[in-house]
C-alpha cells in the first residue's frame, strides 16, 4: 500500500466516522418503520416479533367482545404506538395505552371482570420488539445512509 492509497483510506475512514456521528435522520426513518411494523403486528399478523402466533381469546372473551380478534377492541393500543425520542444514538417506539405492559408481558393471578377463573391469567401477546426482518431492514437503512454520505 503506497502513501496515496493510505491517504485515501484515511480520508474515507474519517468521513465514515463523521457520518456515523450524524445518524439522527436514519434513526428517524427506522423509528417510523418500526411504528408501522408494530401496528401491523396488531392489525394484521397477530404475531410476536419472533413470529410466534398470539394465544387465542377465551370463549367468554369472544362472546363479550363479539370477535375473536385479540388486542383490538377500541384501537387505543394501535393508536397509542408512536415514535418516542430520536437522536444520534438511537430511537424509541412508545405505546401510550395504559394496558400496554399487561398485553406485552401477560398477567398472572388476575380476576376477570365477569367470571372468576380457577387459574386466572392473560397470556402475553408481545407486540413491541425487533423481528429478524426488522433488524435486516434497519441494517440496510444504516448501510444506505453511510454509503450516501
Amino acid at each position: 500500500m503506497n502513501a496515496e492509497s493510505l491517504a485515501q483510506l484515511n480520508k474515507r475512514i474519517t468521513k465514515l466516522l463523521q457520518d456515523a456521528e450524524h445518524m439522527e435522520p436514519v434513526w428517524q426513518q427506522a423509528a417510523e418503520y418500526m411504528v408501522r411494523s408494530t401496528q401491523n403486528r396488531i392489525n394484521k399478523t397477530q404475531t410476536s416479533p419472533s413470529g410466534e402466533r398470539w394465544a387465542g381469546l377465551a370463549a367468554l372473551t369472544i362472546k363479550l367482545k363479539g370477535t375473536d380478534w385479540p388486542l383490538y377492541a377500541t384501537g387505543k393500543l394501535v393508536g397509542g404506538i408512536h415514535t418516542g425520542d430520536v437522536d444520534n444514538h438511537g430511537f424509541q417506539v412508545v405505546s401510550d395505552a395504559k394496558y400496554s405492559s399487561y398485553v406485552q408481558d401477560g398477567v398472572k393471578n388476575s380476576r376477570g371482570k365477569y367470571k372468576k377463573k380457577t387459574t386466572p391469567h392473560s397470556p402475553a401477546r408481545p407486540f413491541m420488539g425487533f423481528s429478524a426482518e426488522n433488524a435486516r431492514r434497519i441494517s440496510k437503512m444504516i448501510r444506505d445512509h453511510l454509503k450516501a454520505t
